[in-house]
């Protein structure tokens, strides 16, 4: 077996590409990985729907890993740490435990909430509520860490209605 090879690709046009590694040495140094899903708009892009989970699985060895999942509705970040009064998209945080040199694969429910927060303090909970959906899926390992699944928990508030 020779040397892994690390490609990227492109969404918009058929191109991949060959990283240029053979000299790159990471001496055990966490990458930083991840990446944004493609936008879904559920009920059609002039419907509306409630977002309630994000279902992701993950394959991975060595750890433990922490993977920050950040929703993105509408076109609004999430945030780890809401400190700011108002509606807040929360992000989340999940521990992949040390699977040593075993491979392990994993489904992690995530849901999908923001916070109301007045004077500092949390007022209320909710499901978000809008016509896009997306997720920023952000770790740091220096082993091997595989997003295998992620899937989206919604219901349909209102449709795209069409041309009559």
């Amino acid at each position: 077996m020779g040397a892994p090879k690390l490609f990227f690709g492109l969404r918009d046009v058929a191109s991949i590409f060959e990283a240029d590694v053979d000299e790159a040495d990471d001496d055990g140094t966490a990458i930083a990985c991840g990446g944004k899903t493609n936008r879904l708009a559920p009920a059609g892009p002039r419907g509306e729907a409630l977002f309630t989970t994000f279902a992701l699985t993950f394959s991975w060895t060595g750890g433990p890993w922490t993977v920050t999942v950040l929703p993105i509705v509408d076109d609004v970040i999430a945030v780890l740490s809401p400190t700011a009064d108002g509606v807040i998209l929360l992000g989340q945080q999940i521990t992949l435990a040390d699977a040593g040199d075993a491979r392990v694969t994993e489904t992690f429910e995530l849901p999908i909430l923001e916070v109301y927060r007045r004077g500092a303090i949390e007022r209320l909970r909710n499901n978000p509520r809008g016509r896009w959906i997306q997720a920023d899926v952000r770790w740091q390992s220096t082993r091997t860490v595989i997003v295998d699944n992620l899937d989206v928990e919604y219901e349909i508030v209102r449709e795209t209605r069409q041309p009559q």
